[in-house]
């Protein structure tokens, strides 16, 4: 597909908003996000193959518009508690991670690809940890939470965290993107099957580890050596008592 439309552009754009979003409704399709940015990294390699033509800035306006799609279509609910609230978040949180891949773009005008495809993996990751962190928490859209409806993927969180889901989701995408670009297609056999043996191994490693953890889970539980679980939801108002002067060892 030619990009030199910019309409072209913004669908592709909206396009990798729309796959973010779906693993966030009540369906089994986690893995969507292994290449649900490989749309925009399209569109921000247009940019950057035509970086004398064009600011950096407009890769930050198109990824904008992604993210904004993504988080719209996933916390637009926060509007049932306060509506400037749901406005604030949809925006500011969609321009934090227009920021992030602004700056991978950056890095990859000045460095190249591999310098800039290690600052993409470094920044989001980075990005997501202090999100976690910080005193303004919002992990909701964290890229390792979208499989939270296919479980059955990445039972290895329980080693790597919810941020190694988000690793192999940014790695995946990466992978796919210049495979798509320069190898996986390529009329060079060699570089074909470099590229397809990679992606395969990115992709079924990790699953087949998780369907082994998972089934063990399983023979554990049957075994009749079950374990109790029990979960303890404060009595709080969140409306008015959480953030009225309670502090959280209050709680």
């Amino acid at each position: 597909m030619s990009l030199n439309n910019r309409a072209q552009r913004l669908f592709l754009s909206s396009l990798s908003g729309i796959l973010l979003a779906l693993p966030w409704f009540q369906w089994h399709v986690g893995w969507v996000l292994l290449f649900a940015l490989v749309p925009l990294l399209a569109v921000d390699d247009f940019f950057f193959e035509r970086r004398k033509e064009y600011k950096s800035v407009q890769v930050f306006w198109h990824s904008y518009f992604s993210f904004f799609i993504w988080n719209l279509l996933t916390t637009w609910w926060i509007y049932f508690a306060t509506d400037f609230g749901a406005v604030a978040a949809i925006i500011l949180n969609s321009a934090f991670l227009a920021v992030v891949f602004w700056l991978y773009h950056i890095v990859r005008r000045r460095l190249g690809n591999s310098a800039g495809n290690i600052a993409l993996i470094a920044f989001w990751i980075g990005f997501e940890f202090i999100y976690l962190h910080g005193r303004i928490s919002w992990p909701w859209l964290t890229l390792g939470n979208g499989f939270a409806n296919t479980v059955i993927l990445v039972q290895w969180y329980e080693y790597t965290g919810i941020l190694g889901g988000s690793l192999w989701v940014l790695v995946s995408n990466i992978l796919l993107f210049y495979c798509y670009k320069n190898q996986c297609f390529s009329k060079h056999k060699l570089k074909r099957w470099q590229g397809l043996t990679a992606l395969s191994l990115l992709w079924l490693l990790p699953m087949l580890w998780s369907f082994y953890l998972y089934r063990s889970a399983q023979a554990y539980t049957k075994s009749n050596r079950g374990v109790e679980v029990v979960v303890v939801q404060p009595n709080i108002d969140p409306y008015n008592e959480k953030f009225g002067g309670m502090t959280t060892e209050d709680q």
